[in-house]
C-alpha cells in the first residue's frame, strides 16, 4: 500500500514539474482554460465573453451582464489529473469589469489551487486592458504546503475589417517557489479574423520562457443557431482538438471538447456557462 501511494505521488510530481507544455505542468499557470479553448487547440488570448475569465480578461469588454462558468477537464483521461475551475464576472458601469476565478488540480497526494482576482477596463475602441493577481498553493502530502503570488496583464481590441487582437503576459518577473523551481512566465499573442457571424479563424503564438514556441490555429463555425463546432491544432507538442457548444437552454450554454496530444493521449473537458 505504501508503495502504491508513493508511486502516485512520484507520477504526479513527474507530470507537474517536468515540462510545462509537454507534460502540462501548472505551477501557477491556469489548470483549466475552459472547453472552448480546449476545442480550439489552446487558443486563449482572443477569446471573448465569459471565456475571458479563464483566459485574457481584457476581452470581457463584449459582455454587459453577469457571467458565471464552471469547467472541468480530465488530463490524458487520468482521474488523478482532473481539474475543475469556477469563474464569475460583474460589470460595474464606468468602473469596468471585476472577476474572480478559483481552480483546483490534482488529488490529496499532490494538489494545486489558484485564486485569481481580475479587473478590466475598456480604454478606447482599439484598447482594453486587464490585470489579474493570483494566490497559488501547492500541497504535497509528504512535504507540506507552499503558497506564492503570481500576476498577469492583458490587452485586446479591434483592428477593423473583422480583425481583433489579444495579448497576455503572465509572470514577466521571475517567481521562485523553491530552490531550482520557478513559476514559468509566458507571452501569448493572438489574432482573430471574423469572416461572418458564423465563421471565425484564430491564430496564436505562445512563448514560455525556456520552452519552444507553440503556434496554435483554431476554427469556429456555427452551422445552426443553437450549435457551434470548433477545431484546433497546436505545434508544441502537437495536438489536435475538436468540440461543440449548445445554446438551446435559456441563459445557459453547454460546451464539450477533447484534445488529442500526440505524446500523452486524450484530454476531455466540459464547461457550463450562465449569462444573466
Amino acid at each position: 500500500m505504501y508503495f502504491g501511494v508513493m508511486s502516485r505521488i512520484l507520477l504526479l510530481i513527474f507530470f507537474c514539474l517536468s515540462s510545462v507544455y509537454v507534460l502540462e505542468a501548472q505551477l501557477g499557470i491556469n489548470a483549466n482554460y475552459g472547453a472552448r479553448s480546449l476545442s480550439l487547440g489552446g487558443i486563449s488570448a482572443t477569446l471573448n465573453g465569459a471565456d475571458a475569465i479563464f483566459n485574457n480578461f481584457s476581452n470581457i469588454k463584449t459582455t454587459d451582464s453577469l457571467s458565471v462558468l464552471v469547467s472541468s477537464e480530465r488530463r490524458f483521461e487520468l482521474e488523478d489529473l482532473t481539474s475543475i475551475a469556477f469563474g464569475i464576472q460583474v460589470p460595474l458601469s464606468k468602473l469596468g469589469h471585476f472577476g474572480l476565478m478559483i481552480s483546483n488540480y490534482g488529488l490529496d497526494e499532490y494538489k494545486e489551487q489558484k485564486f485569481s482576482f481580475l479587473y478590466s477596463r475598456k480604454i478606447s475602441q482599439k484598447v482594453s486592458l486587464s490585470v489579474n493577481f493570483d494566490y497559488n498553493t501547492i500541497a504535497i502530502q509528504q512535504f507540506g504546503n507552499k503558497g506564492f503570488i503570481s500576476f498577469g496583464i492583458g490587452a485586446s481590441g479591434d483592428l477593423g475589417e473583422g480583425f481583433s487582437y489579444g495579448v497576455y503576459i503572465f509572470s514577466p518577473e521571475k517567481i521562485d517557489i523553491a530552490e531550482a523551481t520557478e513559476v514559468p512566465g509566458y507571452l501569448k499573442l493572438g489574432i482573430q479574423k471574423k469572416f461572418s457571424s458564423e465563421l471565425s479563424l484564430f491564430t496564436e503564438a505562445v512563448k514560455v520562457i525556456d520552452e519552444d514556441l507553440n503556434v496554435i490555429v483554431g476554427l469556429e463555425y456555427q452551422p445552426l443557431k443553437l450549435l457551434t463546432l470548433r477545431f484546433g491544432y497546436n505545434t508544441n507538442p502537437g495536438a489536435f482538438s475538436f468540440g461543440l457548444a449548445y445554446t438551446g437552454i435559456t441563459n445557459l450554454a453547454i460546451e464539450g471538447g477533447t484534445q488529442y496530444n500526440t505524446i500523452l493521449g486524450l484530454t476531455p473537458g466540459i464547461t457550463v456557462k450562465y449569462r444573466k
